[in-house]
């Protein structure tokens, strides 16, 4: 599992820490050059719009990079003439498919932590305007309350985690039924009607436990942090069921179905 997780990290690591850093760099130019002894300089300007430029190209290419690693660990070197190799390692089944999906977790939770803390470091600088108020709300939303702002975030990972399983289970569908015609068209059909389908497992469930959605509708219309705290608690449970049951099914399909050409 480790060499899994090694190869899928050395693949793709140089072009996601590069975006990273131009992200970084790009905010923390945006925040040293928008202090007020600094502000009064035309040339901070100048270097404010290069840097929001940088931001905003950096941040498309942040989604692509991502998107090719995705990709790249899953499809490619699971269901193409890569496939072969990766099943032949002496590896169980769970061996391959875990790593696969927790590699492109941890490029998404190491580049939103590196985010937060660019954005922190921001906070010691007196800047002007809209980027002060920006800066030092949002890390003083996260300071204030720490354990909710801990939850959410797992229950982001979470998800990310969940919506791959999904796309695991896409590729899986795809390749057992060996499609080739209009594939992508049919993956998105595919995925659509599977979130259909735990949508009306999700509502039918409810039907037993009634007051259980009730519960957590009314949470989310509370401005209170313990009602965040159980509410996000909630939310974590279910995509976590939710997660192990798609990942059981795509595993049984891909172990036992599978057959590649």
């Amino acid at each position: 599992m480790r060499k899994i997780f090694k190869y899928d990290f050395l693949d793709n690591y140089l072009g996601i820490l590069f975006i990273d850093i131009l992200v970084c760099l790009s905010i923390l130019g945006m925040g040293f050059f928008s202090q007020t002894e600094y502000a009064k300089y035309f040339a901070s300007d100048i270097i404010n719009m290069i840097c929001f430029i940088t931001l905003i190209v950096s941040g498309f290419l942040w989604f692509a990079f991502i998107i090719l690693a995705v990709l790249d660990s899953i499809n490619k070197k699971m269901f193409s003439l890569q496939g072969y190799l990766t099943f032949s390692l002496p590896l169980k089944i769970d061996e391959i498919l875990i790593p696969k999906i927790l590699i492109n977790v941890f490029w998404i939770a190491f580049s939103s932590i590196l985010l937060a803390i660019t954005l922190y470091i921001n906070t010691f600088w007196n800047h002007y305007g809209m980027l002060d108020m920006f800066f030092r709300q949002f890390i003083a939303g996260i300071l204030s309350h720490p354990f909710w702002t801990f939850l959410a975030y797992v229950n982001f990972l979470v998800w990310i985690a969940l919506f791959l399983v999904k796309f695991l289970l896409v590729l899986g569908i795809l390749n057992i039924g060996k499609i080739k015609k209009y594939r992508l068209m049919i993956g998105i059909l595919i995925f659509i009607a599977l979130q259909i389908i735990l949508e009306i497992i999700k509502n039918q469930f409810s039907i037993f436990v009634p007051n259980l959605r009730d519960f957590y509708n009314s949470i989310f219309a509370m401005n209170d942090s313990l009602l965040y705290t159980q509410g996000y608690g909630i939310q974590i449970l279910i995509n976590t069921i939710e997660l192990l049951v798609i990942y059981a099914i795509a595993r049984y399909l891909i172990k036992n179905k599978l057959e590649l050409e």
